[in-house]
């Protein structure tokens, strides 16, 4: 699984077809370094980024070259001397690097992800690679708008999030390619903008992503996932992650909000006035109803409602365990099913 970190045991698979043993012997290092700081998707990303500064003298913005160059220091000189000018320098021009020491790989470069055909998608591409090693060094302090907004400014991409008919469905583009369409009851309302943002960041930090030209339109697709499947996606698979990293002890309310924390996707617990007497309440995750209950007047007081609360917590864990778990649009945003 692309969250799962990099075991020392396995570094050695690693290896790309195209990469030299200079290559290699450094980019091995920088993983073995940091096969425990990071996540995998996060770390392979960041180990490409120092051999592209390094070998083949690629750019990136100073606070990415920055937190490389940090975790990188003293890497080069350990492993060769083909990449230490660059290194201590942080840029240079061309491949610089490779004619430095590095020698020619022994086979002809490909890309893990082919890029599409057109030179406008083959384009977009490289900028998506570059938002994601952007995405990559953000601070988790930032929430979804705050990071996709950083992200962007740093590559120099706009990006927008526009109606696509009067029925409430909108799509979230960046750089002109079109990464999610979802329908969001209520519009463009803030709530709306941050969960298609933390999809849209979720789906470009993706291992295997590509550009496709559909009907003429450039879209975001990840194997079978494309930009109508992107929201759903991003919220099954983070609920699929909070249930492999559920606590083992504790009530079941805690051990759900604690490990919805650990996914980003933080539980929140809604209380609302009902007819007369009656009280609403409902677990939810981003726009997300989880699970809901309707208190009698009999049964507003707090040690019913903590008890509802378990109840409820009990049921969305089961759900969320289970291997057909989905989510189905509701008349204020979404619920989930399985």
């Amino acid at each position: 699984m692309e969250d799962d970190y990099v075991s020392r045991s396995e570094l050695d698979s690693l290896r790309k077809e195209y990469e030299s043993d200079n290559e290699w012997r450094a980019r091995r290092m920088f993983l073995e370094r940091h096969c425990d700081d990071y996540r995998r998707a996060r770390l392979l990303c960041l180990s490409q980024i120092f051999i592209n500064i390094n070998f083949l003298g690629c750019k990136y913005s100073e606070t990415l070259m920055a937190k490389v160059r940090e975790m990188g220091a003293g890497i080069c000189e350990q492993a060769n001397n083909g990449c230490r000018k660059n290194f201590e320098k942080g840029y240079s021009k061309g491949s610089a690097g490779r004619r430095a020491g590095a020698g020619p790989p022994s086979k002809v470069r490909k890309t893990a992800v082919e890029a599409p055909e057109t030179a406008k998608a083959k384009a977009r591409f490289q900028n998506f690679m570059l938002l994601k090693a952007e995405i990559s060094v953000m601070e988790s302090r930032m929430d979804a708008l705050q990071s996709l907004n950083q992200a962007a400014s740093r590559v120099k991409v706009a990006w927008e999030l526009k109606d696509v008919d009067k029925d409430g469905r909108i799509a979230l583009n960046v750089d002109n390619v079109t990464v999610l369409r979802c329908t969001f009851p209520g519009g463009k309302n803030p709530v709306a903008k941050q969960c298609a943002a933390a999809a849209t960041l979720a789906a470009i930090s993706c291992e295997n992503i590509e550009i496709r030209n559909v009907a003429g339109n450039l879209e975001l697709w990840r194997g079978k996932i494309g930009p109508a499947e992107c929201y759903g996606d991003y919220v099954t698979s983070a609920l699929h992650k909070a249930a492999i990293l559920l606590p083992e002890q504790g009530t079941a309310y805690a051990r759900l909000e604690k490990a919805l924390q650990s996914a980003n996707i933080p539980l929140k617990f809604v209380a609302e006035q009902g007819t007369g007497w009656q009280e609403r309440i409902a677990l939810t995750v981003l726009n997300v109803e989880l699970a809901s209950a309707v208190l009698k007047k009999s049964e507003c007081i707090k040690g019913r409602e903590a008890q509802r609360k378990e109840e409820l917590a009990a049921a969305i864990i089961s759900m969320i365990s289970s291997p057909t778990l989905k989510i189905v649009e509701a008349q204020k945003g979404f619920t989930i099913a399985v």
